[in-house]
């Protein structure tokens, strides 16, 4: 037992150093180079998108795909794309709006520090910070609860037409073993 536990511990701490080397990384210096193969036989998720930070996915086309299934990737791709849209204007409007809060803010302290003569600090404070989380939540509730509302319509939507796929699929393959 005690050389489970030691594993185990080894692992912990492997996995945090992973965590911790990978939180350090800066995204913007991050490059994907990756691709879809030609073919594809699945699904393929590809690396987040640089304004959304979505996940590109790919989605297969079987060679016997049914109406149904059709629908259902055709609901998820229209899916994903809502997603990304969205993400991709909020992600834009919150990095504009922050760095505008941040000028302003310097801007404030510098005018204060000329009358003071004391150092003008270059960054703010997570209070200062906190300020502005607040407000950029409190000015966008409304647009975060319709698409939220929407959110659930489209994944209660893909989950019944799923559930039908599935139902589809053993459907035939029930009868495809009766035939036999």
């Amino acid at each position: 037992m005690n050389n489970l536990a030691k594993n185990f511990r080894s692992w912990q701490s492997y996995c945090y150093s992973r965590y911790i080397s990978m939180s350090n990384v800066r995204k913007d210096k991050q490059k994907f180079k990756s691709k879809p193969p030609e073919k594809l036989e699945r699904d393929w998720v590809g690396p987040p998108e640089k304004d959304s930070n979505m996940r590109q996915i790919q989605f297969h086309i079987p060679d016997s795909e049914t109406a149904l299934q059709k629908k259902f990737r055709m609901l998820r791709q229209d899916t994903l794309d809502f997603n990304n849209k969205f993400w991709t204007k909020h992600n834009d409007d919150f990095f504009r709006e922050k760095e505008l809060f941040v000028k302003t803010k310097l801007a404030e302290k510098k005018v204060v520090s000329d009358i003071t003569d004391k150092d003008v600090p270059s960054k703010l404070t997570p209070e200062e910070m906190s300020m502005f989380y607040r407000q950029f939540l409190n000015e966008n509730f409304r647009k975060n609860v319709k698409y939220n509302g929407e959110w659930y319509k489209r994944n209660f939507s893909l989950f019944a037409l799923s559930l039908r796929v599935f139902l589809e699929r053993m459907k035939f393959e029930l009868l495809n073993k009766v035939k036999k």
